[in-house]
């Protein structure tokens, strides 16, 4: 993929950093506060995480990794969830009220992970504000848009598409930065601008909670 003036490794960095958000390591934590639910958190994280491999294995590569998808835990876990309700039926709500303490625990570990694998250094590298600018750009503002129309357009109940729209608007996924190192996409810069768009989007939602 290549935009005219734009070094080809550069654009392909910029496309996965603005188009993959971190649905899943902040998604779920933030949707919990919000809603107190992270359902569609995450069936969104779900699909993004699975995009997330294969989009960029086909830019690169022209092909498709199926191994490494169907290795996914979040997508093992989704099937072993959905043959285990086919195969209980009703007595599979044993098993979710066993287990409701989980989604709050596992949400609040996934942040600490987060502030664990996120790279705390500043970088010297070209185009880096614009890049940031571009990224936070599509990523607080195009993302929740096209949400907000597909919603609009698909008639999404109100309650889903609030969810959505607020995920949808989640800082770019730390996973983009392995896939750019995996293939030699400017990853200091992807890191670093996952960091900075990060601190940006937690102190945007600490002013929603505190004025509302």
């Amino acid at each position: 993929i290549t935009v005219r003036g734009l070094d080809e490794k550069l654009w392909n960095s910029l496309f996965i950093t603005s188009c993959f958000p971190n649905a899943i390591f902040l998604g779920f934590p933030i949707s919990l506060i919000f809603f107190g639910s992270i359902n569609v958190a995450s069936t969104y994280g779900l699909v993004m995480l699975i995009l997330n491999i294969l989009v960029p294995d086909f830019i690169a590569i022209k092909k498709i990794d199926w191994k490494r998808v169907l290795k996914l835990p979040a997508l093992l876990g989704f099937i072993i969830g959905v043959s285990t309700r086919l195969v209980m039926k009703s007595n599979v709500f044993i098993i979710v009220n066993t287990l409701s303490w989980s989604p709050t625990l596992l949400s609040y570990t996934a942040t600490i992970l987060l502030g664990c694998r996120l790279p705390l250094k500043t970088i010297n590298l070209p185009n880096k504000t614009r890049f940031i600018i571009i990224t936070g750009i599509y990523r607080f503002l195009f993302a929740p848009l096209i949400s907000l129309i597909v919603a609009l357009i698909f008639e999404i109940d109100y309650e889903v598409a609030k969810q959505i729209i607020l995920v949808s608007s989640m800082p770019p996924a730390v996973l983009n930065t392995l896939v750019a190192h995996r293939y030699g996409w400017f990853d200091e810069l992807v890191a670093y601008s996952t960091v900075i768009l990060t601190f940006i989007s937690l102190a945007l939602y600490t002013a929603i909670i505190l004025l509302f």
